[in-house]
C-alpha cells in the first residue's frame, strides 16, 4: 500500500513536469552539453570522464536545491498543500514521492551519462554498484538540503536567491567538473568544506579516476559524504511542517 501511494505521488508530479515548460528543460539540456564540450574541448579525451561525472552531481545539484527548493515553497504557499493533507498520506511519503516526481527529468540525463562511463570506462559490476550507490546518496543529499530551504525560507524571493547562490557554490564554485588537485592550496580546505566535493572525489575514483588529496583517505571523504547526508536530512526533517501550526 506505502509503494502504491508513493508510486501515485511520484507518477502526479512526474506528468505535471514533463507536461510543463519543456523548453525550459530543453534549455537546460543544451547548457549541460554547452559545458561538456566546452571543458572537453579544453581539457582533450583523457578529461571527458571528470566532466561527464561533474553533469551527474550538477543534475543532481540543481534537481534538489534548485528546482525542488524552489517548487516546494510555491507548493506550500498555494492550494496543493491542502490538497494533500486532504489525504491519508504520510509527510515523508509525499517527500520521497514528490522528490522523485520533481527530480525526473534530471534522472533521464543523468542516467544516460551514467550509463556512457560504464560503457567508456568498462566498469565492473562492483564498480558500478559503487557508482551508483553514490549517485543515489547524492541525490538525497540534494534533495534533503533542496528541502531544507524551500522550508525554511517562507520568502519566494529569498528562497530563489538562496538557491542561486547555493548552487554556484556547490557546482562551479566547488571541484565538481574539476579534479580536487588542480584546487589552490590555500583553497583546498575551503573546497573541502563544500558538501558537493566528496561526493565528485568518490565518484571520480569509483569509475578509476584517481582524485582527492594525499592528507585525506578515501575513507575520509566517505565519512565527510555520509556527515553531509546525516546533517541535511536532519535538517529538512527538523522544518518540515505537514500543517499549519
Amino acid at each position: 500500500m506505502v509503494v502504491l501511494r508513493l508510486v501515485d505521488v511520484a507518477r502526479f508530479f512526474m506528468h505535471g513536469y514533463t507536461t510543463r515548460n519543456l523548453k525550459g528543460h530543453l534549455v537546460v539540456a543544451v547548457q549541460v552539453i554547452g559545458i561538456i564540450v566546452v571543458l572537453w574541448a579544453i581539457g582533450g579525451w583523457s578529461y571527458l570522464p571528470v566532466v561527464m561525472v561533474g553533469s551527474i552531481l550538477n543534475a543532481a545539484i540543481a534537481a534538489g536545491v534548485g528546482q525542488l527548493a524552489v517548487d516546494l515553497n510555491g507548493l506550500i504557499r498555494s492550494k496543493w498543500k491542502d490538497f494533500f493533507v486532504a489525504f491519508p498520506l504520510h509527510p515523508l511519503e509525499f517527500a520521497i514521492g514528490f522528490s522523485i516526481g520533481a527530480s525526473s527529468l534530471r534522472f533521464v540525463g543523468a542516467l544516460s551519462l551514467a550509463v556512457l562511463l560504464v560503457a567508456m570506462m568498462n566498469l565492473t559490476v562492483l564498480e558500478i554498484f559503487y557508482l551508483t550507490i553514490i549517485m543515489v546518496s547524492t541525490w538525497l543529499m540534494m534533495v534533503s538540503l533542496g528541502f531544507y530551504i524551500g522550508l525554511r525560507f517562507r520568502d519566494p524571493l529569498s528562497v530563489m536567491r538562496v538557491s542561486e547562490v547555493a548552487g554556484l557554490l556547490l557546482t562551479f564554485l566547488s571541484p565538481v567538473f574539476f579534479p580536487l588537485d588542480v584546487v589552490p592550496v590555500p583553497l583546498r580546505i575551503v573546497a573541502l568544506a563544500s558538501p558537493s566535493t566528496p561526493a565528485a572525489v568518490l565518484m571520480r575514483n569509483s569509475i578509476g579516476v584517481r582524485d582527492g588529496l594525499d592528507i585525506l583517505p578515501i575513507h575520509g571523504y566517505m565519512l565527510l559524504h555520509l556527515v553531509y547526508l546525516v546533517l541535511f536530512t536532519v535538517l529538512s526533517v527538523r522544518y518540515a511542517r505537514w500543517t499549519e501550526e
